[in-house]
């Protein structure tokens, strides 16, 4: 066997050596973000963490939430389920704002115990009035209660 044979022969084991490494770790990595707003220290925090996952159609004066997303692609594209239960406290003159334009629905069966789920205690999340249920498109819903300025809403994806 002549030198150039044994030269390509090396590099051929070095780039296969090199992509069973790469695709060894890009399997077993941990392709998920968990962010869980009681974890957070300030509602600025919370506000800027999830701000990059849903647009905020006025201020808000008060926010909880758990946000789920993982790849299920070993590739930074590919496909990934998400989902999203945020609890959003707004100026009641500014619900009009979130439910422009979105169709009113029966109680989806995931609206039951969602203040459980987000660990909604301190006062400023209790509700008096019933809810408006509302579609924005076929993974996302959101409940409403409008006088007291309460948004509740549910986003995923599979």
């Amino acid at each position: 066997m002549n030198n150039r044979n044994l030269l390509k022969i090396i590099i051929a084991v070095v780039l296969v050596s090199l992509l069973v490494v790469y695709f060894s770790y890009s399997f077993n990595r941990d392709n998920s973000v968990t962010i869980i707003s009681s974890e957070l220290n300030s509602q600025e925090e919370k506000i800027n963490r999830i701000k990059h996952y849903i647009e905020f159609e006025s201020d808000v004066l008060g926010v909880e939430y758990i946000f789920n997303l993982h790849s299920g692609s070993m590739f930074a594209l590919g496909p990934s389920d998400m989902s999203l239960e945020i609890a959003l406290r707004v100026l009641p003159s500014d619900v009009p704002k979130w439910t422009k334009s979105h169709s009113e629905i029966t109680a989806p069966a995931s609206a039951k115990d969602w203040k459980t789920r987000l660990r909604l205690t301190d006062d400023i999340w209790k509700t008096q009035s019933d809810p408006h249920y509302y579609s924005i498109d076929a993974n996302t819903w959101m409940a409403v209660f409008t006088p007291e300025g309460i948004i509740y809403r549910e986003t995923f994806t599979r």
